[in-house]
This record gives structure tokens, C-alpha cells and sequence, in this order.
């Protein structure tokens, strides 16, 4: 791979693109990234303005690390590590394919990892007033790494960017990464209707009880804060607050909390 801005790219392309066999999704998840970021006959990056995509300066070291559990290219893409080669890294792409990369920032551990909820053409929720869940989720999860880097925490998101990555390929970042907490990001459509107080929730993994812990935690400081807001018009299910939802087996309905289980 040369080097310079203009082969970054093509890197965060080539793993993107490699999905487009997938599923017709996944093809025109790649093509949001064609239409945001584009190379110049000169080699650079132009990028349209947005506030969840900042930036992204990356410190390549000299070789493949052996002990490396994720990657993040030089564009910012996080993807799982399955192994190391003289060249560089097999991993797993947003999609769930294997590819090999060469260069990026080796991750071995991270206290929290957090995942933005959907992406790509995957939306999730529209709001009446036309806001989308899948950009939500990445500014707020944004927002959190500054706080948490603030206070001194390693913290690894999921996805950087706007594009789909599929449930197993989160879980496998979050597994690999072994944090001490894992929180996916959603804002989720649908209520029971009006509510006096807010409808947060969150759901905990059925078999873990240090889950059900850290959810009580976040579902109390969260509710505190929301609460303060007397002038808002609370929406809610009547069930919420701190829960969990089984599906047919017994086990955890939500993919990414069944396949990130023993983080």
C-alpha cells in the first residue's frame, strides 16, 4: 500500500467495498462513504462537513503487532484483528468478511468500549422532525469518548463513522477488547404514549448479574439527568427502566447483548 492521504482512503474503501456482494445494503454503505469522502487528482481527502465524523490522526508503529485484538486504519474504521502476518493484519470487515490490511493502530485492551447503534443504510428510528437514530447514536457516542478520555478512560467505539457493521463484527471488536463495560447507543422509536416522567431504557444480559448491575447504574444516572428537564413532553413504554427482553429460547432477544456474552 503507498502511503499518504489518498491511499488511507483507499483502505477505508477496499474494506467497505468488500461488502458489496454481501447484500444490496451493505453496497450502498460503501457508496455513502464514496459520496462523503473523495480522492483529489492531487492525492488528498476532501470530506463534506459533518459533527460525528472528526478527524482522525493515527500513529501507524514500525510492524504488525502480535498482540494486537482490533485495528483502527488510518481512516478510522475499527475492525477485529483474527491474526497476524509479516505484512500486516487478517480481520474481519464492518460486513463480517476476513480481509487483510496493512498498516493502522494496533488496540490491545480497552476499558470501555461503546457502540453506536446501526449505521450506514441501516437508520434505525426517524423522529417526526426528521432526525435519524444512526446519527444520534455516533454524536452521542462521541461526545461520551471525550468525557470518559477526560477522565482518564481508554474507550474504543464499535464504529467511527457512518457506515453498516454488522451485529457479530460489534461483538467481536467488544470481545476481543475484553473491557470492563460494554454499552451499545440506541434512541429508540415507539411508546406506550404520554408519560410524566422520562422513558428511558436499559437492557441488561439475562444470565449476567454484574450486567444488571451496570445497567441499574447507568438506567439511575441517566433517568437523574433526564428528570431535571421538567418542560419536556415525556414519551414512554410503561415498563421502562432498568430490564431485560428474552427471546423464544429463553436467552437475550437484542444480537449484540447474546453475542458479546462474558463481557
Amino acid at each position: 500500500m503507498r502511503s499518504g492521504p489518498g491511499a488511507a482512503v483507499l483502505v477505508w474503501l477496499a474494506l467497505l467495498a468488500g461488502c458489496s456482494s454481501d447484500r444490496a445494503d451493505t453496497a450502498e454503505a460503501a457508496g455513502t462513504h464514496l459520496a462523503r469522502r473523495s480522492v483529489t487528482s492531487s492525492g488528498s481527502t476532501t470530506s463534506s462537513p459533518t459533527t460525528s465524523s472528526p478527524t482522525t490522526t493515527v500513529t501507524v508503529p514500525s510492524g504488525p503487532d502480535p498482540r494486537a485484538k482490533a485495528l483502527q486504519t488510518a481512516t478510522g474504521v475499527i475492525v477485529p484483528v483474527l491474526g497476524v502476518t509479516a505484512e500486516g493484519y487478517r480481520v474481519r470487515t464492518p460486513c463480517g468478511r476476513e480481509a487483510s490490511v496493512t498498516g493502522g493502530k494496533p488496540l490491545r485492551q480497552a476499558t470501555v468500549v461503546l457502540d453506536p447503534g446501526h449505521g450506514g443504510v441501516e437508520t434505525g428510528s426517524v423522529g417526526a422532525n426528521g432526525l435519524v437514530e444512526r446519527d444520534l447514536n455516533l454524536e452521542i457516542a462521541h461526545r461520551v469518548v471525550s468525557l470518559l478520555e477526560q477522565a482518564g478512560v481508554s474507550v474504543v467505539l464499535t464504529r467511527m463513522h457512518d457506515y453498516r457493521i454488522t451485529i457479530a463484527t460489534r461483538a467481536e471488536i467488544a470481545l476481543g477488547l475484553a473491557p470492563r463495560a460494554f454499552v451499545s447507543i440506541h434512541h429508540n422509536g415507539g411508546s406506550d404514549g404520554p408519560s410524566m416522567k422520562p422513558g428511558t431504557e436499559t437492557f441488561f444480559q439475562i444470565a449476567s448479574t454484574e450486567s444488571r448491575r451496570l445497567a441499574g447504574l447507568i438506567q439511575e444516572e441517566l433517568f437523574a439527568t433526564f428528570a431535571t428537564h421538567r418542560d419536556i413532553a415525556w414519551e414512554a413504554d410503561s415498563d421502562a427502566g432498568a430490564k431485560y427482553r428474552p427471546n423464544a429460547s429463553g436467552g437475550d432477544y437484542y444480537g449484540i447483548l447474546r453475542r458479546s456474552a462474558g463481557v
